[in-house]
């Protein structure tokens, strides 16, 4: 099991994640380069989201080699917010957490990801898209090359997925990769023609050692 630097890829070579020393899927290996998009598909519990953890660095249980930016920012289903803090004081430790210098206000950034009539609405009390949206808005924060995105659209309606692909496109169009696990299959009909181009999709095989056990 290795894990490299490697600033403008991300490469995968013989990867595979593991539950108990069992591969879940078959060996995985590519290259997506800066400017595209890994687009994951693949049955519930085949490890998609255990395959962004190890590209993280948040879990160990894989196999092969994972070659990557350390420059990356994981967005998960867990929502990492106080309760009780305003969008506005959540966004504002964010940006105190990410510690660098942006080239936008938080104005714009609220503008940009349609949180401006939200700014002083607890956390607790937005809806369970407008918490998504707060979400992806770390995205503008972390100034990362790498985004791993697990199921970003959830909760989002039409609108806010087109909102999304538009900060991913514009990720790409600077230079930037990202890998995102979804299970949506009508959002590639939001694609731009732009988009399509950069679009590297996978989807994940049970490993044949596993499937047999689960069918056990």
């Amino acid at each position: 099991m290795q894990k490299n630097t490697f600033p403008t890829s991300l490469v995968f070579k013989d990867t595979s994640c593991h539950i108990e020393g069992i591969p879940l899927f078959q060996p995985l290996s590519l290259t997506v380069n800066s400017g595209q998009c890994l687009l994951i598909s693949g049955e519930n519990g085949i490890g998609k989201t255990t395959l962004l953890r190890s590209i993280q660095g948040l879990s160990q249980d894989f196999s092969g080699q994972i070659k990557q930016s350390q420059n990356s920012i994981f967005i998960q289903s867990k929502r990492p917010f106080e309760a009780e803090r305003t969008v506005l004081k959540n966004l504002q430790f964010w940006q105190s957490y990410y510690g660098k210098k942006n080239n936008f206000t938080l104005k714009m950034l609220l503008k940009d990801w349609y949180l401006t009539f939200l700014k002083d609405v607890p956390f607790k009390k937005l809806s369970e898209g407008q918490q998504q949206r707060l979400n992806l808005a770390r995205l503008s924060l972390a100034h990362s090359d790498l985004w791993l995105l697990d199921e970003p659209f959830s909760f989002l309606d039409a609108k806010n997925c087109k909102l999304l692909w538009s900060h991913i496109e514009n990720h790409l169009n600077n230079g930037g990769i990202c890998c995102l696990v979804h299970h949506h299959f009508e959002i590639e009909s939001l694609f731009s023609k732009n988009l399509k181009t950069r679009m590297v999709f996978k989807k994940l095989n049970h490993f044949p050692v596993f499937q047999k056990r689960v069918a056990l």
